[in-house]
């Protein structure tokens, strides 16, 4: 085979060396026509190298790729050749290095997350279970009626469980007592017995903007911080695998339950009335508004060191562990709770990586013994509870256990606490050495992997405290009186929000209070007020915000409003004569700063409006109170000696001349 620039007539072959020349015997010699000088036979390697030449000459000069083709150039210098050949080379050693690292990064971190394209409706997912505590350990009323009770066997055990539950020095009791271990029957009594109701903590709730029943929204629920009332949590059919054999709280759901999960969702065709629960939109008035009591002198022992009410948020499949993650909330005030889903979904394309590499399960991947439903959260759980049984032959009462289990007693605190100690510490830092915590004693790696699929609660809360003066209204006193909801209940809000707003810097607090008092007492008109709003509104721009929060300094000085508003003739009213008939526009400015003000000092929630608040405070509005001033000024002109004041009492100025356009004028306040 030739190639394209070969031509061989330009060198003959001599006919009778052509004709005598045998291909095979490389031995044999052959004449050149032209020189007729006896030539050796080119060796085998030799024509496998210029073969290989020409191939390597024939692609450089036909190759698109860059650089290549003028190495081979045979038209360039030395110099130009060897550039491009070296500038090749290095470009394809850079070329192998990046991909070398792409493949050391893909097996390292195999899964890439990212921010899903499509937008997830709230109403695809669940609205997160939410369980309520309150800290008090144990009323101090059924505690004075353990202590006093005459010595019984049952009456001691009672007496004990009651020094165990508020971490007391056991009382003197009998060898049989001090030796007693219990079961879960007697503590199961003895919780129910001392714990508050949820009837009694929950004193009225609303959900999706409808009054409900609460004893139809939230059921008991067993904790680490003992009996307490959860919201929108499936039955235990449910969550656990074998619900029969597991020692739990023998609860009955008024509404039925769906086989939700992480990574299935809901059932095909499932009513909207199924537990869990989807939430009917973003907003507070869309979400769970509760009034909480706090019972305060029931509180006999507290789990902290304050009183009030420990709450969290969690998945509805999930066993929450309220001591270690849950949130404070104080009686006495309005709280307020944000909550941000984030739901993580995986490609079907993932479940062919090991899940070593891709660092997630499924749900069909690993098996639970005690919960139905994979989750990180319940499988650390449930490997706590394997772990505590194994080291200290007993479990704690919380925990996911079977009728047989031994429940800890303060006994075995010390122990289940080194061995709650060792499981987080193996999550949190696995680098750490517990042998020396554990005596020796091995721990097992349960591999708690995150799932593939799961839904997360990010919330935000704030709170105020609750206005001495504000009317609350008879549907959320529960036969109670005014006094003890301000001081035992809390008003909480929890609602889904699609983001978040800025927080306001605390340096200005309470400079816009003082700047309105001072200044309007002063006498000063419409163009202070105006001027004051403005600056407010450009302090809080950037956050997204109203003058609202620089008024929240001022919520106890109660004086001011009395001063403010109630006093009118000394403080802000001075010529309402005439700067009352300025543009509605400005007068609304005004308006505007008096119901948020009024809002913001009696700490009124968002479904009542302005109309009720002027109302229940006895507080005219601006325009009725413009009306009211220029009336009575109004009256004094009729009969005035000056008769140029007196003429300003006519419907119109003499003359009845035209009005520029948008104008007002002072007597048409009288209409």
């Amino acid at each position: 085979m030739y190639t394209k620039d070969f031509e061989p007539y330009k060198y003959p072959i001599n006919r009778n060396v052509r004709n005598n020349f045998d291909i095979k015997n490389k031995s044999k010699w052959f004449i050149n026509n032209n020189t007729n000088t006896q030539m050796k036979p080119k060796s085998k390697n030799k024509k496998i190298g210029n073969r290989w030449k020409r191939m390597l000459n024939d692609y450089s000069q036909n190759t698109t790729l860059h650089g290549l083709r003028y190495a081979g150039n045979n038209e360039l210098s030395a110099s130009e050749r060897c550039f491009w050949i070296i500038s090749f080379g290095l470009a394809v050693i850079t070329a192998i290095y990046f991909i070398v690292n792409l493949v050391h990064k893909w097996q390292d971190m195999p899964v890439i997350i990212s921010l899903s394209p499509k937008a997830t409706q709230l109403t695809s997912i669940p609205f997160p279970a939410i369980t309520i505590c309150n800290m008090n350990n144990a009323r101090k009323s059924v505690a004075r009626t353990i202590l006093e009770t005459s010595s019984k066997f049952s009456s001691n055990i009672d007496r004990r469980l009651l020094s165990d539950f508020c971490d007391e020095d056991p009382l003197l009791m009998d060898s049989a007592i001090d030796n007693y271990t219990g079961d879960w029957d007697s503590l199961k009594k003895f919780m129910i017995k001392v714990s508050q109701p949820c009837h009694d903590m929950i004193v009225s709730c609303q959900w999706a903007n409808n009054h409900k029943v609460c004893s139809e929204l939230f059921n008991p629920s067993l904790t680490d911080e003992g009996i307490c009332c959860s919201f929108n949590k499936v039955k235990a059919d449910y969550i656990f695998r074998n619900p029969k054999d597991l020692s739990d709280l023998n609860v009955t759901f008024p509404n039925p339950s769906a086989n939700w999960t992480p990574e299935n969702g809901y059932p095909p065709n499932t009513p909207a009335e199924y537990i869990p629960w989807r939430p009917w939109g973003a907003g507070n008035h869309l979400g769970l508004t509760l009034v909480l009591d706090a019972e305060i002198e029931e509180y006999y022992c507290s789990s902290e060191v304050s009183y009030g009410f420990k709450v969290m948020l969690h998945s509805p499949v999930e066993t929450p562990k309220i001591s270690s993650f849950g949130s404070l909330i104080s009686p006495g005030r309005e709280t307020s709770i944000e909550i941000n889903p984030t739901v993580g979904m995986a490609t079907p394309a993932l479940a062919d990586i090991k899940k070593e590499k891709r660092q997630c399960v499924y749900s069909a991947e690993k098996q639970l013994r005690f919960y139905k439903t994979y989750t990180q959260r319940n499988c650390i759980l449930e490997c706590e509870a394997n772990f505590t049984l194994m080291f200290c032959q007993c479990v704690m009462y919380y925990m996911p256990k079977d009728s047989f289990s031994r429940i800890c007693g303060k006994k075995d605190e010390a122990c289940s606490d080194k061995a709650k100690l060792a499981i987080e510490l193996r999550y949190s830092s696995p680098l750490t050495n517990m042998t020396q915590l554990l005596n020796g004693t091995y721990l097992p790696n349960c591999t708690c992997l995150p799932g593939c699929y799961w839904i997360g609660y990010n919330k935000v809360h704030s709170s105020s405290p609750l206005a001495n003066s504000y009317k609350i209204k008879p549907i959320y006193l529960a036969g109670k009186t005014s006094s003890y909801f301000k001081t035992q209940c809390v008003a909480k809000c929890t609602d889904l929000s699609e983001q978040s707003l800025g927080k306001v810097p605390d340096k200005k607090t309470g400079t816009l209070v003082t700047a309105i008092k001072n200044k309007i007492q002063e006498g000063s008109h419409i163009q202070t007020i105006e001027r004051l709003w403005g600056s407010a509104k450009r302090r809080n721009k950037k956050h997204r915000g109203t003058a609202r929060h620089y008024l929240d300094s001022y919520l106890t000085e109660f004086d001011w409003r009395q001063n403010l508003f109630n006093d009118p003739p000394s403080i802000w009213s001075y010529g309402a004569q005439i700067w009352g008939c300025a543009k509605p526009t400005q007068i609304k400015k005004i308006e505007a700063f008096q119901s948020i003000s009024l809002r913001t000092i009696t700490s009124a929630p968002w479904f009542v409006s302005n109309h009720t608040l002027h109302k229940d405070l006895k507080i005219e509005t601006v325009e009725n109170l413009v009306k009211t001033h220029y009336k009575k000024f109004h009256s004094k002109l009729l009969h005035h000696p000056n008769p140029l004041i007196a003429n300003q009492q006519t419907a119109t100025i003499p003359g009845n001349p035209h009005r520029r356009l948008k104008r007002r004028w002072c007597r048409d306040l009288l209409n």
